[in-house]
């Protein structure tokens, strides 16, 4: 029963459950509780309550993990938290005593609902029955007042938290951290970090990693790197989360010599780093049109035996088609290993389209569609569309934008514009005109350019028509 309660199989828990009820084997107390824990997590209250009223039938007594669950039930999963008060006076009816999960569990619940000021009165009646609580009772308050920005508060209970041990420490003082990186206190922070010893805790890779990572989002690169140093001098040593932190950072802001640098000395130290390292730097290089550094990057990569995923492969396809490499491109797609997906056939069809070489185009989406057996998308239509447009191939242009319609896509924005400005040079008025409908129908309002194509077609061909196609793009026909 416990293996189905933890992947949530509700329904063969409790068919089980029935089984060992009609059988010789007759669920104990502990079996009771499984049930009742996976009826709460899955939030089945009508038949916890079925399971619970058969137990107390049947003369199974509760224990005190029974009451936990249910008041986890009532407080986490439904906050009726009138039950959940109700089931702490039941507890002593059947000689079980709240004990502190029993009461932790309740301060969670109404901590997620927001009621920090009834929480006050739980911890009383805590101390009134002689229940001291403990740092996990306190956390999912200390979350409450962070989740609402109030420091102050945070900061008074963390002074009267009773930790007694680091782990509970580094619990504590990260949620805290966290808190204060995202109402921007970095001098309380850098002060945590200063005070740490003296506390008694020692920061983790987790401390360190929300620092950094909250300084990189507001540009504070430099103090993030101070932060790296201060954790290699406290010996910790980054992560791949570090790495990652430090190089998105460092691309966003363009530096991409650093961020190289930064992967070189992860590899010479013998620090944890990642594909997603590496996709990260490859990425930004391509975005800002450094692609014989992308393929260096790939090169160096696959010198040091990390292996590429179907993402490296595309940016590395996208920087080939960038610098109208195509010969190479296409050679790679077809390297033992990659698997392409639509995402690189769009790319290639789009490099191929921009060189003009309509042939290349057709015979790629006949790979791609009957070799490859990858569906097209809109992207994929779009570009074929424009190709068409763009050879004066108006009427294939058109048979491409029905199949859109027939292979089950609504035509974007990009579509229309398209279409409409192949058959509007192309002399095709009417048909723009009709396309106008339906793309207006569709709730898609045409750029200015578009507009003033249309404006400037009319008065070529047919000057009564200017007015029509003014009162379409109005939304007035």
């Amino acid at each position: 029963m416990k293996s189905f309660s933890r992947v949530g199989k509700v329904d063969e828990v409790l068919r089980l459950f029935r089984q060992m009820k009609e059988g010789p084997c007759y669920p104990n107390i502990l079996c009771h509780n499984t049930v009742l824990n996976c009826l709460a997590a899955a939030k089945r209250f009508n038949v916890l309550r079925v399971v619970l009223e058969e137990m107390y039938s049947s003369r199974v007594l509760p224990n005190v993990s029974t009451f936990n669950i249910l008041v986890k039930a009532y407080s986490c999963y439904s906050h009726q938290f009138n039950l959940a008060f109700r089931v702490l006076d039941e507890m002593f009816t059947f000689g079980c005593n709240p004990d502190v999960t029993t009461y932790s569990t309740l301060v969670s619940g109404l901590s997620r609902a927001g009621r920090v000021a009834d929480i006050e009165a739980v911890i009383e009646m805590m101390l009134d029955r002689n229940c001291d609580p403990n740092v996990f009772t306190f956390v999912p308050i200390l979350k409450a007042h962070c989740e609402r920005g109030d420091v102050k508060a945070a900061e008074t209970l963390i002074e009267r938290m009773p930790v007694s041990n680091s782990l509970q420490n580094s619990l504590v003082h990260n949620i805290w951290i966290d808190a204060l990186c995202k109402s921007g206190h970095f001098d309380k922070v850098k002060l945590i970090f200063k005070e740490a010893t003296s506390k008694g805790w020692k920061p983790s890779t987790i401390s360190y990693n929300t620092y950094m990572n909250a300084l990189c989002k507001v540009g504070e690169a430099d103090e993030a790197y101070r932060a790296l140093e201060m954790m290699m001098g406290n010996g910790l040593y980054p992560t791949v989360v570090t790495m990652n932190i430090l190089l998105d950072s460092l691309c966003h802001a363009s530096k991409v010599f650093e961020a190289k640098k930064v992967l070189d000395l992860s590899f010479h130290f013998g620090w944890e780093f990642s594909l997603v390292s590496y996709n990260i730097l490859m990425s930004t290089l391509c975005k800002i049109g450094q692609w014989q550094s992308v393929m260096m990057l790939f090169i160096d990569m696959l010198k040091k035996g990390v292996c590429p995923n179907t993402r490296t492969y595309n940016i590395v396809v996208h920087s080939l088609c960038e610098a109208k490499k195509m010969r190479e491109a296409e050679y790679l797609v077809k390297f033992q290993g990659f698997v392409a997906d639509v995402v690189t056939y769009n790319t290639l069809l789009d490099g191929y389209c921009k060189t003009g070489n309509i042939s290349e185009v057709n015979n790629l989406y006949y790979r791609m569609t009957a070799v490859e057996k990858i569906d097209p998308d809109i992207i994929t239509y779009n570009i074929l569309i424009e190709m068409h447009c763009k050879k004066g191939k108006i009427k294939d242009a058109i048979d491409i934008f029905r199949q859109v319609h027939l292979k089950g896509f609504l035509p974007d924005l990009v579509a229309y514009s398209t279409i409409i400005d192949g058959c509007l040079k192309n002399g095709l008025l009417d048909k723009g005109l009709q396309l106008l409908d339906s793309m207006l129908a569709q709730g898609l309002v045409p750029n200015i350019a578009l507009q003033e194509l249309f404006v400037r077609a009319c008065c070529k061909k047919n000057p009564s028509h200017v007015w029509i196609s003014i009162e379409k793009l109005l939304g007035r026909r």
